[in-house]
């Protein structure tokens, strides 16, 4: 996830990528989505394209020596059951 921190006070903004230094493959996450929502989800294979990468982790190391902060989910699953609880809350509103 990248985000962006505007500091009104002192006029700055910074940019923070925010990771748990873990990667996963598209697969791996629509797996563990399909687990913890129980809901299908249908995949559409098809050959890489252009400009696609490999693999992509974020390094959260500006965050943490920044910020303080520090992942708290650190596997897929539990990122995932998170997230999905957050967006059921919501939805019930």
């Amino acid at each position: 996830m990248h985000t962006r921190l505007h500091c009104s006070i002192y006029r700055c903004q910074m940019a923070f990528s925010l990771g748990n230094g873990s990667g996963y493959s598209v697969l791996e996450i629509v797996d563990a989505a399909r687990q913890v929502t129980g809901l299908p989800i249908d995949v559409t294979m098809g050959p890489q394209r252009p400009g696609d990468s490999a693999i992509l982790v974020a390094d959260s190391t500006h965050a943490i020596h920044t910020l303080g902060w520090q992942p708290r989910f650190t596997g897929i699953s539990a990122q995932i059951e998170h997230a999905w609880a957050w967006h059921c809350k919501q939805t019930a509103r």
